[in-house]
């Protein structure tokens, strides 16, 4: 294809060959603002992926809460679990969603061509046609509602709101948005994206249809096909959904953060009967950059193996040995507008804070001036690329997600793909001193940086539930005898449509492969031989 073709309301605007990734890269703009990159490498594996640029403005997960919903049934297919009954009927390598702090992705694979159009006709129907917006059971069902247990008594339940629950229970979440809420306050990522069950409740469910309607737009959109798809019928299938809608909002860019400091403190629950004694965690944050300087990330990375990728290495063996915490983790945030390092010290012994940071820092100062062992580098740098270059299967998957580093901030579809030129400019720094000038500006230059305490607390669970308890004691005494019977009949209007079965029109409605779309032979695998050193070496491409 040319720079300047049309082809089903989308018009060519880019073309890249990338030798490394055995293919063009087109990116191709829709007349509606939709913006859709097709890897052409005649992969047998086909890929399909729409993300849409998703910021939270608090804390009730709305975008998670859709990302459940709209998968719920829609207008052309009207079942109530599409994933479901798609999995009867389909040879797909893959068919999920999922809500990251600054997107939301739903991607699906399949090695079929007619497997494949199926999947891409119901992803497209769920997130631009859902049944969401005219049932308010499916947000309840997904979201949350208020139920009456045996006694009588409120509570609160939901996928989401429950699942959640779960995840911010886990001490290690806890820190994490303890971290990003403190690190980031003035951006979409202090947020807790997949919902904080305090704040869950607090969404209506109009509000999340109006937030549907404000994100989930063409304009808002990014679409990914990768491998030997059937282009002209893809697009055929695409280009009416992307039609469908007139009206055009253009969203605000996500802002940069400008790095703050300060010291903060947070509780997570300790269990009665474990000793709060060295329960402490302790964890240290600075932004290092953006989305574009992917090079010094990786450099960054590589460093955070070197410093305490193993109980060997110098800030863990320093912190073990001197019995300060119990552990030590270290890593980079990247998948985001900006990127930082957070370094975490688990359970530190009670009353050694300032000591574990001086040892941060006395260990980092040790090896600037002393230099980094160049043998310990190169092993990290070998290790973190034969990751990159055998990503897990499919890695078509993997590509979709890792492009959206870039063109989700505008930038080139190759930056997050293409390896080759990135090693080799990593390799360079080893014959300089860029590697420690980076492991300073990381620990030790005088920028701001956030200190995050999260303590362990034998009270915080319980006054949490009380809280909860509280709230809807006093929303259950402001009901009035009508709305609390209308309560119950939403209730069992709610439980009575989920335990119904889908009708046999519906059911049909969704598209399964046939024995005559599979074929009866075997995939053949193809086999190269080489000899190196007179040994037969047979590779599989």
């Amino acid at each position: 294809m040319k720079v300047g073709t049309v082809l089903h309301g989308f018009q060519v605007v880019n073309a890249q060959y990338s030798d490394e990734l055995g293919g063009t890269m087109y990116q191709m703009d829709h007349v509606s603002g939709a913006k859709l990159y097709y890897l052409d490498n005649k992969a047998e594996n086909k890929v399909f992926s729409i993300a849409f640029r998703t910021m939270p403005e608090d804390h009730s997960g709305v975008f998670h809460i859709l990302e459940h919903s709209v998968l719920c049934g829609s207008a052309k297919y009207p079942v109530k679990e599409p994933f479901v009954d798609l999995l009867k009927g389909s040879m797909n390598t893959f068919l999920n969603a999922m809500t990251f702090p600054d997107k939301t992705v739903f991607p699906v694979s399949s090695r079929n061509e007619k497997d494949y159009c199926n999947l891409v006709s119901v992803y497209l129907d769920a997130v631009f046609c859902p049944r969401l917006l005219i049932d308010p059971r499916i947000f309840q069902q997904e979201g949350w509602h208020i139920e009456l247990d045996e006694s009588g008594n409120p509570v609160y339940s939901g996928v989401v709101f429950n699942e959640m629950k779960g995840a911010m229970s886990q001490l290690g979440e806890r820190i994490s948005q303890g971290v990003c809420q403190n690190m980031y306050p003035d951006s979409c990522y202090c947020f807790n994206s997949g919902g904080d069950p305090e704040y869950i409740p607090s969404l209506s469910y109009d509000a999340c249809v109006k937030t549907y309607h404000k994100y989930y737009q063409p304009s808002n959109s990014i679409i990914y096909i990768e491998g030997a798809v059937p282009l002209h019928a893809v697009l055929h299938l695409i280009n009416p959904y992307l039609s469908l809608h007139k009206d055009y909002t253009l969203l605000p860019e996500i802002s940069e953060q400008i790095p703050v400091a300060g010291v903060f403190s947070q509780y997570y629950e300790l269990a009665s009967g474990i000793s709060d004694k060295n329960r402490v965690q302790l964890s240290y944050g600075r932004i290092l950059g953006t989305w574009k300087d992917r090079l010094k990330c990786m450099a960054a990375e590589i460093l955070c193996d070197i410093l305490a990728g193993s109980n060997e290495a110098p800030l863990t063996s320093e912190i073990l040995q001197r019995g300060l915490a119990q552990d030590v983790s270290l890593k980079i945030n990247a998948s985001r507008f900006q990127f930082d390092v957070t370094c975490t010290f688990h359970n530190i012994r009670d009353g050694s804070a300032e000591h574990v940071l001086a040892c941060l820092h006395d260990t980092v100062e040790k090896i600037c001036v002393n230099g980094i062992d160049r043998e310990e580098l190169i092993a990290s740098i070998n290790q973190m690329e034969f990751a990159d270059r055998q990503p897990h299967e499919p890695q078509g998957i993997a590509r979709a997600v890792q492009m959206l580093n870039s063109t989700l901030y505008g930038g080139d579809p190759l930056l997050y793909l293409e390896h080759n030129d990135l090693y080799h400019s990593i390799r360079n720094m080893l014959h300089t001193n860029e590697f420690e000038n980076l492991l300073y500006d990381m620990f030790l230059r005088d920028i701001p940086s956030v200190h995050v305490y999260t303590i362990p607390s034998y009270t915080y669970g319980q006054e949490q539930r009380l809280r909860e308890e509280e709230k809807l004691k006093s929303i259950q005494s402001a009901w009035t005898v009508t709305q609390l019977g209308a309560l119950i009949e939403s209730n069992h209007c709610l439980k009575e449509w989920q335990q119904t079965s889908d009708g046999e029109e519906e059911k049909q409605s969704i598209p399964r492969l046939h024995l005559k779309d599979i074929g009866d032979m075997p995939i053949p695998t193809q086999t190269i031989e080489h000899m190196i050193d007179d040994v037969k070496v047979l590779f599989h491409p």
